[in-house]
């Protein structure tokens, strides 16, 4: 019986080290065809899909975290701003992803970011560097960014969407100094690794992304 139970734990062993390894040669089967990937900024020869479902992803998302972000600061003021952001935008976003049913997946991002799920890849980062040397320049972002990424056999495009900081973000994304204290120990306190504070009035915030596959663009209405 003894030897049963044995020969039985490591069984579940050998297995769950095998699912291990499988789950990491898939991560890294992943970041190699991620690394195989190259990607530019167009103007020309954008498809008129790109457009439309970039910009009405990007609505649908902003105006769902617009009222419900007013809706938690009229009850708790800036507290419930926090708890809002920290507790239900990733959810709404993911909200968007599951309304378009593989279409398009939607993402916010930035260099300075609060939670880790934000962080931006290198494409995304590339994105937010340009955006801000051209505010850099001319004082204001474009519309939107166009990039079309190739590799693997297939192309991808991501639309994005600049978000620039207004008077009502500086409560909890201005100057430290200025940000009420308890304020800033609960944001401190849900984002050890945040850095999003320090910004000014019409400073670049982020963005969203909007990445379409050019196959399903061609295949859904």
């Amino acid at each position: 019986m003894k030897k049963l139970f044995i020969l039985s734990l490591i069984l579940v062993v050998l297995t769950a080290c095998g699912r291990q390894g499988k789950t990491i040669n898939q991560k890294q089967n992943h970041q190699n065809r991620k690394s195989h990937e190259t990607a530019v900024f167009i103007t020309d020869g954008i498809p008129q899909k790109v457009i439309i479902k970039g910009s009405e992803a990007c609505t649908r998302l902003q105006n769902t975290l617009k009222t419900q972000l007013i809706a938690a600061m009229q009850e708790q003021g800036l507290k419930g701003a926090v708890d809002f952001c920290s507790s239900e935008a990733l959810k709404l976003t993911e909200d968007v992803n599951l309304y378009y049913q593989g279409i398009l997946n939607i993402k916010r991002t930035s260099l300075k970011f609060r939670n880790p799920a934000n962080k931006p890849d290198k494409f995304e980062k590339q994105a937010l560097l340009l955006l801000r040397k051209n505010m850099a320049a001319s004082g204001t972002p474009p519309d939107h960014l166009v990039q079309k990424i190739s590799g693997n056999g297939q192309i991808k495009y991501r639309y994005y969407k600049p978000l620039l900081i207004r008077s009502t973000c500086l409560g909890c994304h201005g100057n430290e100094k200025k940000i009420k204290p308890e304020i800033l120990k609960m944001i401190k306190e849900k984002y050890p690794e945040g850095t999003a504070t320090g910004y000014v009035k019409g400073q670049l915030r982020g963005v969203i992304r909007v990445e379409m596959n050019a196959s399903a663009l061609t295949s859904n209405p």
